[in-house]
């Protein structure tokens, strides 16, 4: 049993001692300039030496040709150690940066300010906007600070209900899972009055892993619509219709989700 433990040991020994060395490349410095990397294979000491390079080849150098000799990694192991290191670097880091884009967000909508009456400055009245629908882009992410897309959804209001057509562009930057995102969308409408929109907004992008993230977004919403405004009637006019032209900018509310 003792002989077969300490053969065992001498073996581990053997096997962790020509990994150590298979780990490394001696590289020999000429005086020349030149450079040798491979496996020394014979050396007469103060006189000559054989090294035998990766591909195979055997050279034979005194040294008196020689400048220096060192050891360093293989390249295979350098190229291992920096594919591990990228790989852990893209786990801890490695957001996404590149490929299809897609957000799914809740909306609502509120009023604020007054209502500008296009054509009549000084003629405003209080924003009562309410609106809240749902809508979703599609598209391509650039980079990790670039997104963009085309989105549609529906919107119900007490103004108007419509569905928007748009363009989205978002800038999220940073480095770390909570990143600052600043939002542009905008354009038309498909509904009864409304016509164009534009929302400004910024928010928060929180990943919840490295391609899915949770947005939260605030900003303003506005857009033309068009009333029909009425006279009451009276004992010597019927009553009478006008298309008039308001501009609401409300405070806006977006959350859901991208990937």
């Amino acid at each position: 049993m003792k002989y077969v433990l300490i053969t065992f040991l001498i073996s581990v020994v053997s096997i962790c001692s020509n990994a150590q060395i298979n780990s490394y490349t001696e590289v020999l410095y000429l005086k020349n300039g030149g450079i040798i990397r491979g496996v020394i294979i014979e050396q007469v000491p103060n006189e000559k030496l054989k090294i035998e390079t990766k591909d195979g080849n055997v050279f034979v150098y005194t040294f008196s040709e020689i400048e220096k000799i060192t050891k360093e990694l293989n390249a295979d192991i350098i190229e291992s150690n920096n594919s591990k290191s990228n790989i852990i670097k893209q786990h801890e880091v490695g957001y996404k940066s590149k490929g299809y884009f897609n957000a799914t967000e809740l909306i609502v909508g509120i009023g604020s300010g007054e209502v500008k009456r296009i054509g009549y400055p000084y003629n405003d009245v209080k924003n009562n906007s309410q609106f809240y629908g749902i809508r979703t882009s599609h598209g391509f992410q650039v980079s990790s600070n670039f997104a963009f897309g085309i989105g549609t959804g529906i919107i119900l209001g007490n103004y108007d209900d419509y569905i928007p057509i748009y363009v989205d562009l978002r800038f999220p930057f940073g480095k770390n899972k909570i990143r600052t995102s600043l939002n542009l969308i905008g354009g038309g409408m498909l509904g009864y009055s409304s016509r164009y929109f534009i929302n400004p907004s910024i928010g928060m992008k929180i990943y919840l892993n490295n391609s899915s993230s949770f947005n939260l977004n605030l900003g303003t919403y506005t857009r033309p619509i068009s009333v029909y405004q009425g006279a009451p009637v009276t004992y010597s006019y019927p009553a009478s219709y006008s298309l008039t032209d308001f501009l609401f900018t409300d405070f806006l509310i977006s959350l859901g989700f991208s990937f």
